[in-house]
């Protein structure tokens, strides 16, 4: 199975969305969010989590 999830390249780093994940992986969009939260939890918490997010242009639905 190939995964194609489209990315951009931001300041030299490249990213996605976690919307993009689920819909690649067929999966709901809030199980990709606990999938990050559990991440941030075990790889360093507050201090770490600013790695996962950037600011977008997405409201809060």
């Amino acid at each position: 199975m190939e995964l194609i999830v489209q990315v951009e390249n931001i300041n030299g780093v490249l990213v996605t969305t976690s919307n993009r994940v689920a819909k690649e992986l067929e999966v709901e969009h809030k199980n990709i969010l606990q999938k990050i939260d559990t991440y941030i939890d075990k790889f360093g918490g507050l201090n770490f989590s600013h790695e996962f997010y950037i600011k977008s242009t997405f409201a809060n639905r």
